[in-house]
């Protein structure tokens, strides 16, 4: 089993608390977060059934935030979790290693401060990202447009000493 989810709905059936443990990478990362229903499901469905959008990360693994990002000759490096792909900037796709779902990516760059990457499972077109590296150089913006299911979600992350 690679994931396992709990999820709960709230009595008014407004939020959905998920507990979960992902499977993926090298070790086990667990967490919790909440959704918000923005719309119902079918009459007479379950308490879960309808159209959630996530509200708050509440809790991960420490390990489970950390990414090693690298430059490297016209490339990038990127490690979490005991995964790593490390590509170039030339459109072509890498395989992430020990990524059970056989993950690949593209990388383009736009400036010196900004690349976009394109992530594909099984084939099919998952994920385009977008980097942004802040003029300080302190964080990098990360802007997801999830294709498979039609959502946006923004990440910052903190340079660590």
């Amino acid at each position: 089993m690679t994931n396992d989810a709990v999820l709960t709905a709230s009595a008014d059936g407004s939020k959905l608390m998920v507990k979960f443990t992902n499977n993926t990478g090298e070790k086990s990362m667990t967490g919790a977060y909440s959704e918000k229903r923005v719309a119902a499901g079918a009459a007479g469905s379950h308490a879960i059934s309808g159209s959630w959008m996530q509200d708050s990360l509440s809790d991960m693994s420490d390990f489970a935030r950390l990414n090693v990002i690298k430059s490297t000759d016209n490339g990038i490096q990127i490690t979490w979790n005991g995964q790593m792909v490390d590509a170039k900037f030339d459109g072509k796709r890498y395989a992430w290693s020990n990524d059970a779902g056989k993950t690949t990516s593209s990388f383009k760059k736009l400036s010196d401060s900004e690349i976009e990457e394109y992530d594909h499972r099984l084939g099919k077109l998952t994920d385009v990202s977008t980097w942004t590296v802040s003029a300080d150089g302190k964080t990098i913006t990360l802007v997801d447009f999830d294709k498979l299911h039609g959502t946006k979600s923004t990440q910052v992350l903190e340079k660590q000493p």
